[in-house]
């Protein structure tokens, strides 16, 4: 629990503060009504988007709760992070559970807390990330020039009871709870007069997000942290969370995240293919190869490469360096680094224990960062025929009825003092890796075959176009000779 009283830099003295903690009440609005200001209706055991409230709540399905304790609510900052009070922390093992876009709920655990040094503001990391399938989108940070820029932001806050009101910085305070003061804006309900959504703090409400709005969509600037009452005004501290961008950062990196900046500095990725160094054949090992860069001068954070092969064509495995595994195949398969720092480049490798029987191999690779066009690369490669590929078609493993066909075998003819020697060969055989090699032996023992040099070879079309006859007519130099065809298969 938050003790009651803090130390605030920019007044003298002490002054008396409420920490946001459990309490049964929730955020108050001038002019509370369910249908313009609940996120839901059902909240929270059966909870309904409410498509009448004036803040579009469907733009908030990163704001999850606790189901432990339903007044605890947080914003996701990335896909698998969300920021805590420090005095008012969900458990490890907590289940997060948020209302995705198509009024599903998505749930996660709570696996690690690390504070930012001794401020009130803790990363949460969660189980596994929520991908674009789940429906539920982490927020980006509101990023201004400097912080007197933030000075009129108009805010949607939200409250422990699921509800969203209105504030509007107005300052900023270092309140001190422990070893290091933490940095809070300040948004200022006044009791007399105002907007009737402008939103007052109460406690329980700890840990909920402010949002501005930019462009329609939500960017988190503060978590509430503590209250200070005065006659006729209530002074509302979120800790401002675009103070600690650099510490975020570097806990999220680990994890192959960053933050996001609703306005990301331009950056640049590209994708380039590498040219297979050996003939990739059908049935065989293989890999193929493709290099990720950032050309330009500015680092790209939060990258994200997607590979995608047709159903029953995936790899055994891909090397991806440093890069983090996101989801691994079959056939589909995503990564992600925290950054990617300028003039660099790493390679991927795919890899396959047997390629697959098709005549092409092809991928859809597809690369994103922040402030960057999205950059794509389409891969195909031809397969060549091979006899591993041939063995699984036809169920046959003999090697001459590869090279000759089944039903073909050499033959020979003798004439005016000459030898034809006729056989099969297949059409591609030099893509294949076959040769032919005619040889004589005149004793028939293992070491007495000699290769001929053959210079009269005429070749046939055949007519099923798979195969051709070859025709080799020779001198026939000795009444007793014997002839055959080896066959090399060089894959």
């Amino acid at each position: 629990m938050i003790p009651a009283r803090f130390q605030v830099s920019a007044f003298v003295g002490l002054l008396v503060f409420q920490g946001l903690t459990a309490d049964s009440r929730g955020m108050a609005i001038r002019a509370y009504d369910a249908t313009r200001h609940d996120r839901f209706t059902g909240f929270p055991g059966a909870p309904v988007w409410n498509d009448s409230a004036y803040y579009g709540s469907r733009n908030y399905t990163g704001v999850g709760w606790w189901t432990a304790r339903t007044t605890e609510q947080f914003a996701l900052v990335s896909p698998l992070h969300f920021v805590a009070p420090t005095h008012y922390l969900p458990s490890i093992g907590a289940t997060i559970r948020f209302l995705n876009a198509d009024g599903e709920t998505v749930d996660r655990t709570v696996v690690s807390l690390t504070t930012v040094g001794g401020t009130d503001l803790t990363l949460a990391t969660l189980s596994s990330p929520l991908l674009a399938a789940d429906g539920v989108s982490f927020f980006p940070y509101l990023e201004k020039r400097s912080e007197t820029s933030y000075l009129g932001t108009e805010l949607v806050v939200f409250g422990a009871t699921a509800r969203g009101g209105r504030g509007v910085i107005d300052r900023f305070v270092n309140i001190t709870e422990s070893e290091e003061p933490t940095r809070t804006l300040r948004f200022t309900y006044n009791a007399l007069i105002g907007d009737d959504d402008d939103a007052q703090l109460q406690v329980g409400d700890s840990g909920s997000p402010s949002f501005a709005v930019v462009d329609d969509k939500p960017a988190l600037v503060g978590m509430h942290f503590a209250i200070d009452d005065e006659t006729s005004f209530q002074y509302n501290y979120d800790t401002f969370i675009p103070n600690y961008i650099d510490e975020l950062n570097e806990l999220m990196a680990a994890d192959g995240y960053q933050m996001t900046s609703q306005s990301p500095t331009a950056s640049t990725v590209a994708l380039a293919e590498v040219t297979p160094t050996s003939t990739l054949r059908v049935a065989n090992p293989g890999s193929i190869a493709f290099t990720i860069s950032n050309p330009g001068s500015s680092t790209a954070s939060n990258a994200h490469l997607g590979i995608t092969f047709p159903a029953g064509t995936g790899p055994s495995s891909i090397d991806s360096g440093d890069w983090i595994a996101e989801e691994t195949g079959p056939d589909a398969w995503t990564f992600r680094i925290a950054t990617l720092a300028p003039s660099t480049s790493v390679t991927f490798t795919a890899n396959w224990e047997a390629l697959p029987v098709a005549g092409n191999l092809t991928a859809s690779v597809t690369l994103t960062a922040d402030g960057a066009d999205p950059a794509t690369l389409e891969i195909s490669h031809p397969l060549a025929a091979s006899f591993a590929g041939w063995q699984l078609e036809t169920g046959d493993s003999d090697l001459l009825d590869y090279a000759f066909g089944s039903q073909q075998r050499p033959i020979l003819a003798i004439a005016d003092s000459n030898v034809t020697i006729g056989f099969p060969v297949r059409t591609d055989s030099a893509s294949r890796g076959l040769s032919y090699i005619l040889e004589s032996s005149s004793q028939l023992t293992s070491d007495s075959w000699t290769e001929l040099d053959v210079e009269n070879v005429i070749d046939n079309d055949s007519t099923d176009g798979e195969f051709l006859q070859r025709l080799i007519t020779l001198p026939l130099e000795s009444p007793k000779m014997f002839y055959r065809v080896r066959i090399e298969l060089n894959e």
